[in-house]
């Protein structure tokens, strides 16, 4: 019992299931898992603790977007509409305007200039965006995009970090 994470402790049917998942494959509550899969916060890296919150978010995510979706809220999606034209049309002190110190120092005109031109083809002919959702990291509210590229199949994740009113982190995947 060790192994658990808090709040599985007191129900003891989610706790046969989640221990069914995690040594010997099954389901955890009505979802197929394979075995061997361990999310014990004590052994999983940093990195892929954020995975697994991100993706339980995109899942959380659909859900919602079935019934309606999510919504971002107001100033967060000023801002990720700033950051996606600044990036989309190289405009460095767009990007600036809405970022912290330390995010300004990372993003040089140069480094913006590379990313812009890597980006240009895909989404300057025009894209659409889907908000995902929102969870909370190091003292950050993680916000999630999908966006669709109108000259493209694949779509994007956009992962934006958000500390105050100011862009903490920005990144396309």
């Amino acid at each position: 019992m060790r192994h658990l994470p808090k709040g599985l402790t007191g129900n003891r049917q989610a706790l046969v299931a989640f221990r069914r998942s995690k040594y010997t494959g099954g389901t955890c509550a009505g979802v197929p898992v394979a075995g061997g899969i361990r999310m014990s916060s004590r052994t999983a890296s940093p990195m892929k603790r954020g995975l697994a919150a991100a993706v339980l978010t995109l899942a959380a995510a659909g859900a919602a977007t079935a019934q309606g979706g999510p919504t971002a809220p107001a100033d967060v999606q000023r801002m990720y509409e700033t950051l996606m034209q600044a990036t989309v049309q190289n405009k460095v002190e767009d990007f600036h305007r809405v970022c912290h110190e330390d995010v300004r120092a990372a993003v040089t005109p140069e480094t913006l200039a590379e990313v812009s031109k890597a980006v240009q083809p895909v989404l300057g002919p025009g894209y659409g965006s889907d908000y995902l959702g929102r969870y909370r990291k190091g003292g950050m509210d993680v916000h999630l995009y999908r966006v669709d590229p109108d000259r493209s199949d694949d779509d994007l994740l956009v992962i934006l970090a958000v500390r105050g009113a100011r862009c903490a982190g920005f990144m396309m995947r």
